[in-house]
Parts: structure tokens; sequence; C-alpha cells
């Protein structure tokens, strides 16, 4: 915690130069969740707002980046304060150290970015980005299209995870476990990317602590998270035929577990397409449809559900000035039979400063008993919020 108070008032002290000399961007959320099934001894809702302010200083050849972002609701028991800063330059070669938040892959509304501790898994999870983590990065061009990135982490920063008494999670006390191991809390990343008109691809390799923790069920009323020392190899790849995008992601983990808390050796595998319908409804709307399919070999013992099922999703842009935009999304277990809906609309509201109107539904249905789902419980929340950023 005293590194997070550190990092925000380096971050503020910033903010003067950043105004005058570069670029300074403050943005918030401020909502009001309603969750709609009721839990003896729970909060059924309340207020929610995120805060954030980013930007850089130019120092000569080397920038300061900032991105701190404030998360609270009252349904929680705490708040959590997050940031990035970090120095950077380029040379023979790109460098960047301090506390970075970089994601591996494209974050699209059914797809998780991977961290620098690359991690596919998908789930019901706090609204709250990936944790900063201290490091340093090395990015060597290769040839025009080719990039190597160098990554190396230390001591890890972790957030705080819902529990009991804080809605939209497992529903009951998580405890943390961190399995340190030959490089203690640190760990080592490769990643070669490549990009050209018909396919973007990466391929990356991991050795060290995982930043994102793997749920593992010790009984009926106990989960905890636990960080294991991994080994990883993996891919990506992209594409965008026509108005086709097509897509493909997976690794093979050495040292992981299960939801059992065995330690196995497991893979995962998404596959997803996406086509798009331009000025559909006589110029009125450009329409989205995609479909995401995801394997795990650990099968139903999988720690979040989701991993071995499907999602289908539907994107409606109104083309006018201000117009609406819809979001849906449907989520099946094919181990479980639990499913998921998500749905969303949003309206720009204003352009200078940008503030958008929101409201959100979300449901799960926990399937079979005994399954990785019946953590989650079954629960809807229904959301209205207020997003600005100037």
């Amino acid at each position: 915690m005293q590194t997070t108070y550190l990092l925000t008032a380096v971050a503020l002290l910033s903010l003067p130069s950043a105004v005058s000399a570069d670029e300074f961007t403050f943005d918030g959320t401020l909502s009001y969740d309603r969750f709609l099934d009721g839990r003896p001894g729970v909060e059924d809702g309340g207020f929610r707002v995120q805060l954030g302010v980013e930007g850089f200083v130019a120092l000569g050849q080397t920038r300061l980046t900032f991105d701190v972002e404030g998360y609270k609701a009252e349904y929680l028991d705490e708040g959590f304060v997050d940031g990035v800063l970090t120095l950077s330059g380029e040379g023979p070669f790109r460098w960047k150290f301090g506390l970075m938040r970089e994601e591996w892959g494209q974050p699209d509304a059914t797809r998780l970015g991977m961290l620098v501790s690359p991690n596919l898994v998908f789930g019901p999870s706090p609204d709250i980005d990936p944790v900063a983590q201290p490091g340093a990065m090395l990015s060597f061009d290769l040839s025009d299209t080719v990039v190597l990135d160098v990554t190396a982490l230390t001591g890890l920063r972790t957030s705080p995870l819902l529990a009991f008494d804080q809605r939209g999670g497992f529903g009951f006390p998580l405890e943390r476990e961190i399995e340190d191991g030959d490089l203690g809390e640190g760990a080592l990343a490769l990643r070669l990317s490549g990009t050209s008109t018909a396919l973007d691809w990466s391929v990356h390799a991991f050795k060290g602590l995982s930043r994102t923790p793997t749920f593992v069920q010790r009984g009926p009323t106990e989960v905890d998270a636990v960080h294991d020392e991994i080994t990883q190899i993996g891919f990506e790849l992209e594409a965008a035929p026509g108005d086709w995008r097509i897509w493909s992601e997976g690794f093979w983990r050495i040292d992981g577990r299960n939801r059992l808390g065995e330690t196995v050796d497991f893979g995962h595998l998404t596959l997803g397409a996406e086509y798009q319908f331009f000025a559909a409804f006589g110029g009125a709307a450009d329409i989205l449809l995609g479909a995401e399919l995801r394997r795990d070999t650990r099968g139903e013992k999988a720690d979040q559900p989701f991993q071995n099922g499907i999602a289908v999703g539907l994107k409606i842009l109104q083309n006018s000035f201000q117009g609406w935009e819809l979001d849906y999304a449907y989520l099946y277990d094919f181990d479980s039979e639990g499913d998921g809906h998500s749905l969303r609309v949003s309206k720009q509201i204003s352009e200078s400063p940008a503030l958008d109107w929101e409201i959100s539904w979300t449901r799960l249905n926990a399937g079979e008993p005994g399954t990785v789902l019946d953590a989650f419980e079954q629960d809807s929340r229904i959301s209205t919020s207020i997003k600005w950023k100037y």
C-alpha cells in the first residue's frame, strides 16, 4: 500500500508539467448498481465510482508516463488505487521501466487481454483493470514488421479480491496464496510479434510467478487465490479478410493448477470470428456479429466458468451524431450447462468533454451441482452509469 501512495504522490506532482507541456486527461465513471438476487447479510447495491488521471511528460529523449485509477463501491469493504508510472525512451532499441500495465492481445468484449503474465482465463471478475507490475521491458525491431519484446518483472502486486460481502464475485471468503519458485516473485517473458496486410501474429514464452491467480475450491465455502510459478508458451493470430475478423489465441502451461488445487499441465485455445455489416438499414447503423469458442484441457476442473464453452455477441452502432450503441453477449459452459448474459446500451451526450450515458444488465446462472460455476452462485445486476473524459 505504501508503494501505491508513493506512486499517487509522484504522479500528482507531475501534473503541472503535464498540463503545460504535454498531455493530461481525466476520466471517470459514476454508477448505480442494483443486484436482483438477494443474499442473506449482503447489501443489494449502491453507488460505485471510478476516477482516473493519465498523461506524460517529455524529459529530453525520455518520457515519464503516468496512469492512476481509483475504484470504490458502497457495497465493497475497501476501495482500490492502482497506477502506472514508467520512464521510457528510444535508441538502438525501445526501453521502459517502472510500474507497467502491459497487455498482450486485443481486449475485446468477451476476450481478456493477456498481462505480461499471459493468462487467457475469462469469467466473472472485479471490474478493475489489471494491476500494474514493477519491471522493465526492452523492445528490438528485428525488421520493419517483426518486434522482439523482453520483459523482466520483480515483486508481485495484487488487488483486493471480492469476498463474501462484496457482490459480483464468489459469494464466500477468499484467501490468497503466493507460491514462490526459483525466481521468487519475479518472472521473465519473451514475445515475438509481427504484422502484415494479411495477418498479425505473436508467440510468447513466460517463466515465473503468474500475475493472475488460479482459483482453488478448498471446500464448499472456501476459495483460495493461488499464484504459482509457471512455465508457459503461447500464440496469437488475427486476420481481417474483407468484412471478416478472425482470431485464435492459446497457450500450454506447465506446473499449472486446477480448481481442486491439483498441479497439472494444461492447455487453452480460443477460436473466434466476427462479421461486420457496414451501413446497414440504408446507412443508419453498423452491425457486428461474432462468436468465440473456448477449450481448456482441464475440462470441468477449470478454475473459472466458460473456459469450455461458447460466446456469441451482437453489436449495433447507430451512424448519427451522438448516436447510440448496443452490445449483447451470451455465454454458455458446456460442462456445467451454466450460462451468462450481458447487455449494454450507451449513448454519447457530448463530445467535449466526452460524456456518455450507459445502462447495463448482467446475469449468471450456475449449472449442474459440483462445478466451478457454483462458486459464483446465481446473480444478476443492473447498472446505470455516467462516464466522462476530458
